[in-house]
C-alpha cells in the first residue's frame, strides 16, 4: 500500500474550500490514486464508485483551473496531471542522491513533462481531450507515424509467459509509463524474448509476475543465455543418436550386399 504525504493545511485555503462536496473528493482522490510522478490514468466510472458522485471531467477541469493551471489533460483525454504533485511530495527540485526522486522524474518526463525550480511544464504541451478511445501517442518523427500504446501492450502481453500474466491492469499502467515510444517498445520486446528464451533454458525456474518484470526488463535487454555444459548422459545420448542413424542409413546398403 502505498503512503503519500497529505496537505492538512488543503481545509484553509480558499481553492479548497470554494469546491463543493464531489469536486473536493474527487480533488483527493486523483491525488490518492495517481502514480508516483502526479499523473492520473483517467477511469471515470471506477472514480464516480469510489467517491459515490456522478463525475463531469471537463467540468472538473474547469473548476480546478478555474484561478490557476493545476491540471492537464493529455494523451487523448487519457492522462490528467496534477502539477503541483511532486513538489508537494519531493520538495522544489529533484535530488540526484534520491532514488525515489529520481524514478519520479524519470516517469515524470516520460510522460512528457518537465520538473524544474518548484514548476512543471510540458516538454512538447500535450494534445487536449479527445474522444479517442486507444492510448495513442504522437512521436517527434513524423515519419514513424502513430504510436499507438495499447496496440504494443496486447502484443507484449500476449508474449509474456502465461504463468506471470498477474496483474493485467497495474502491469498496463507501469507499461505506460515505461513505453512511451516505438523504440523503447522494440527493446522491451527484445528484452521479452530473451527473458523467455533464458526461461527456456532453465525450465526449473518459474517467470516473475509481468508487474515486477517490467522494473527490470533493461538487465534483459543484452543478455545472451550461456551455452549450457553437456552431461555425461546427454554425451552418451548424442553419440549413440548419431551411430544410431549412421547405422540406419547404411544397414540397407549392407545387406544388399
Amino acid at each position: 500500500m502505498a503512503k503519500r504525504d497529505t496537505d492538512t493545511e488543503k481545509w484553509k485555503k480558499q481553492f479548497f474550500k470554494r469546491l463543493n462536496q464531489s469536486e473536493m473528493l474527487f480533488w483527493i482522490y486523483i491525488n490518492d490514486d495517481c502514480d508516483h510522478s502526479g499523473v492520473w490514468y483517467v477511469d471515470i466510472e471506477v472514480a464516480s464508485i469510489r467517491i459515490k458522485e456522478q463525475i463531469n471531467l471537463e467540468k472538473m477541469i474547469e473548476v480546478f483551473n478555474l484561478d490557476e493551471e493545476r491540471v492537464i489533460l493529455f494523451h487523448q483525454g487519457k492522462k490528467l496531471l496534477i502539477k503541483g504533485f511532486v513538489t508537494f511530495q519531493y520538495g522544489l527540485d529533484p535530488s540526484p542522491k534520491n532514488r525515489l526522486h529520481l524514478a519520479a522524474y524519470k516517469t515524470l518526463t516520460a510522460h512528457g513533462f518537465d520538473w524544474f525550480n518548484g514548476v512543471v511544464t510540458a516538454l512538447e504541451r500535450p494534445k487536449e481531450a479527445g474522444t479517442g478511445s486507444r492510448y495513442v501517442l504522437k512521436e517527434l518523427n513524423p515519419l514513424n507515424g502513430e504510436f499507438d500504446q495499447l496496440e504494443f501492450f496486447n502484443e507484449f502481453w500476449g508474449k509474456y509467459p502465461a504463468k506471470g500474466q498477474l496483474n493485467r491492469s497495474a502491469s498496463m499502467r507501469i507499461f505506460f509509463e515505461t513505453v512511451v515510444s516505438r523504440e523503447t517498445a522494440s527493446r522491451i520486446l527484445k528484452s521479452l524474448e530473451n527473458y523467455t528464451a533464458h526461461l527456456k533454458a532453465n525450465t526449473w525456474k518459474q517467470p516473475l509476475k509481468c508487474l515486477n518484470w517490467l522494473s527490470e526488463w533493461p538487465d534483459w535487454e543484452n543478455h545472451i543465455e550461456p551455452e549450457k555444459e553437456e552431461t555425461d548422459a546427454e554425451r552418451d545420448a548424442r553419440i549413440l543418436a548419431k551411430y544410431q542413424k549412421c547405422l540406419d542409413e547404411n544397414l540397407p546398403r549392407i545387406r544388399k550386399r
